[in-house]
Order: C-alpha cells, then sequence, then structure tokens
C-alpha cells in the first residue's frame, strides 16, 4: 500500500487567525470607548461645576452615543467568540 500525501488543512488555523484579529481590533475598540466614557463623565462634571450646564448635557449625550457603540462592539465581539465556538 503506498502512502497518502495530503496537503495539511489550514483552513482551521486560517480561519481562527482572521477571527483573532478581528477580536483583538474589537477588543482595542472596547477599550478606546470606555476610556472616552470615563473622560466624557469627568468632563461633564467639570462643567457642571463650573456652571456650564448646557455643555455639560451636550457632552452627556456623546457619553450616552459612545456607550451605545460600547454595546453593539461587544456584542460584535461576543457574536464572534460564539460563531467560532459553533462552527468547530
Amino acid at each position: 500500500m503506498g502512502v497518502l500525501f495530503s496537503k495539511p488543512d489550514d483552513t482551521f488555523q486560517q480561519v481562527q487567525f482572521e477571527v483573532q484579529i478581528q477580536r483583538d481590533e474589537l477588543v482595542k475598540t472596547e477599550k478606546k470607548y470606555t476610556l472616552e466614557i470615563t473622560n466624557y463623565g469627568n468632563k461633564a462634571k467639570e462643567l457642571n461645576r463650573v456652571g456650564d450646564r448646557e455643555n455639560a448635557l451636550r457632552v452627556l449625550k456623546l457619553r450616552k452615543i459612545r456607550q451605545r457603540q460600547l454595546t453593539e462592539v461587544t456584542n460584535q465581539r461576543n457574536n464572534i467568540e460564539i460563531q467560532v465556538c459553533s462552527s468547530f
């Protein structure tokens, strides 16, 4: 009997690598958004303390938008991890 030589299947490793890159990018974005949310909160407190209520409210709106975006990014990361676990 002859020995079968076949090319190793790299699709699993390739998919794992691509998913890891996507996940890393989403984690970076999560960290960035979290820091921005904290900074927006601090800025709003500072503006409110000085009496600039109008700009404080604007900053709080920006913070709320960033919180929604953070939730979306977190959901994307979770979905990627779930897809990888279920596909292999």
